[in-house]
């Protein structure tokens, strides 16, 4: 009996200790949380009343930006063919960056009809060309 009572005092402590911890632990998951929404609402807000109110602004924003990334990517897959083996045969050499502009220049197209159907309203056509527009990019650019 003794040794059961001396088990259950020892026990006592560590809970509290315990339900402190998952206390501070929760604590910390609400702060991060109240953070991260709050920045959403710093970034997203002057986002959208920009969108709201100079629509055709934004729209050539989106449109620049969609273009910067394209660039980006095409300069990454520059920067891989460039830094093949010197043994490669000159053919392949200059065909791979022809690849490479050629995929750049269909997501280009798919880009491009994605924003303007958008802009016309056509959701349905938008809703396709992106489905397109996200598979030929995974399909070029995250291949291994």
């Amino acid at each position: 009996m003794k040794q059961a009572q001396h088990t259950e005092r020892n026990i006592i402590p560590h809970l509290g200790e315990a339900y402190y911890r998952l206390g501070r632990n929760l604590l910390q998951i609400a702060f991060y949380a109240f953070g991260i929404g709050t920045v959403a609402v710093i970034v997203s807000y002057p986002l959208w009343f920009w969108a709201t109110s100079h629509r055709s602004s934004f729209s050539l924003f989106v449109l620049l930006v969609l273009i910067l990334l394209l660039a980006r990517f095409m300069y990454r897959g520059f920067s891989r063919q460039s830094s093949l083996n010197g043994d490669q045969e000159r053919g392949v050499f200059i065909l791979r960056p022809l690849i490479v502009l050629l995929k750049s220049f269909l997501l280009l197209i798919f880009g491009l009809s994605l924003f303007l159907s958008l802009s016309q309203g056509r959701w349905a056509l938008a809703l396709l060309i992106g489905v397109l527009f996200f598979l030929a990019f995974g399909l070029f650019y995250l291949k291994r």
